[in-house]
């Protein structure tokens, strides 16, 4: 009835889905903020601005393999839609690339006791699995506590040593879940290895919730406050002159998002062919923080930045220490 051209929106993954359908429907070019997985392939009138899993596993994997020469991994992720989702893009994506994966358990997404999980990981939660081992293990542990004070309390737990034979462990899940898991792994004795995460890790206290992982943190997004490229943007000054705060990711995006349609607006695009079209020509073109180009999948391309933490500060790879 408005007879407009384009639509901006629908985030969740449900209601971005029913948009899909009715955007095909009606034939109207709909640019989606939701990061739920194959929206495009539901119809052709739909493009996504959105930082998907897949895009950052894709750069996180790459990084860790090709800068870090790491090669076999661990996955533990929660037992969620988007931890499932991670979970296999990361797999399929170490696998291609010529990696390993050594080691992958599950968890309740609400749980917060990681012990066992971590256990399982490292092979010490099932003894009869290393029954031989943990019976010359436990003569030698019978020995030593003999010699010890009666007052010192030895677990049993602590005979059999930990299986740590992967260079990082990926955890598709919140900053705070990744402090809860990184105190068990602590625990049951994992050390001198990387966590891998997404975007999710990117956001103050990172530094309190790592502990003994601090310095060993690789995770991926496409915005980072103290970036050159956000140090030069107009769109971040002009946000945090107006809203006095940091944007996040779903500001630029959505803004990004604005921008285009009055791009192509103001280039003449009176029609849903002609938006279409020039969305499908999307090509560097100037964003808040970055140039944009669309993918034939119909997906906004942006540069990624690989992050790590130094001295409690989060900063891109490239940042001089």
């Amino acid at each position: 009835e408005d007879n407009v051209v384009a639509i901006l929106g629908a985030l969740s993954s449900r209601e971005a889905e029913s948009a899909a359908i009715k955007a095909d429907e009606l034939g109207v070019p709909l640019i989606t903020l939701s990061q739920r997985s194959g929206l495009t392939d539901i119809s052709p009138y739909v493009y996504r601005n959105a930082l998907t899993p897949e895009m950052q596993i894709q750069h996180l994997v790459r990084t860790a393999m090709s800068q870090y020469g790491m090669h076999k991994f661990a996955i533990l992720y929660p037992n969620d839609a988007y931890g499932v989702e991670s979970a296999n893009i990361f797999w399929d994506e170490v696998m291609a690339r010529g990696g390993e994966i050594s080691a992958a358990q599950i968890y309740d997404p609400n749980s917060t006791d990681f012990k066992a999980v971590c256990q399982k990981l490292v092979g010490t939660y099932y003894i009869e699995a290393r029954l031989e081992e943990y019976k010359a293990k436990q003569k030698e542990f019978s020995k030593k506590l003999r010699k010890r004070s009666s007052r010192e309390n030895v677990s049993a737990e602590d005979i059999l040593d930990p299986i740590v034979n992967f260079d990082a462990v990926f955890i598709p899940d919140s900053a705070k879940n990744m402090g809860q898991i990184s105190a068990f792994l602590s625990y049951v004795g994992v050390k001198d290895i990387h966590l891998l995460g997404m975007n999710l890790w990117n956001g103050p206290g990172l530094a309190r919730r790592a502990g003994h992982f601090q310095n060993s943190l690789l995770f991926t997004d496409g915005f980072i406050q103290n970036s050159q490229a956000a140090k030069n943007s107009r769109f971040v000054a002009e946000f945090k002159s107006l809203f006095r705060d940091d944007p996040t990711m779903m500001e630029v995006q959505a803004y990004e998002s604005a921008l285009i349609l009055r791009g192509l607006a103001l280039k003449g695009a009176t029609s849903r062919s002609d938006v279409a079209k020039g969305l499908m020509q999307l090509e560097n073109f100037p964003g808040a923080i970055g140039p944009l180009s669309m993918s034939s999948s119909r997906e906004v391309l942006r540069p990624l930045y690989s992050l790590t933490l130094r001295k409690g500060e989060i900063i891109p790879l490239d940042v001089q220490e």
